[in-house]
């Protein structure tokens, strides 16, 4: 498949101009928390307590995604 009939199909270019928009934004807002966050702890923690709570919200960020994914891998692939 070529990559003029890919950016010929209008819906195709306007799903991946989308997909590229949501992740940049995603990526955004993960950066603007974590920053957040760390800004707020320095104003009572140390540091190391800072950069802990950071981890943390990254931490809570990846555990729904692994929730759901391995329920769901087994689920899809239980199929014959």
């Amino acid at each position: 498949m070529s990559f003029r009939l890919l950016v010929s199909n209008k819906p195709f270019v306007i799903f991946w101009v989308g997909r590229v928009a949501i992740r940049i934004a995603a990526t955004m807002r993960g950066v603007a928390l974590g920053w957040t966050i760390y800004v707020l702890a320095r104003q009572t923690h140390d540091i190391k307590e800072s950069l802990f709570l950071v981890g943390m919200i990254g931490l809570t960020q990846f555990l729904p995604m692994l929730g759901f994914a391995l329920p769901a891998a087994r689920a899809g692939g239980s199929r014959r």
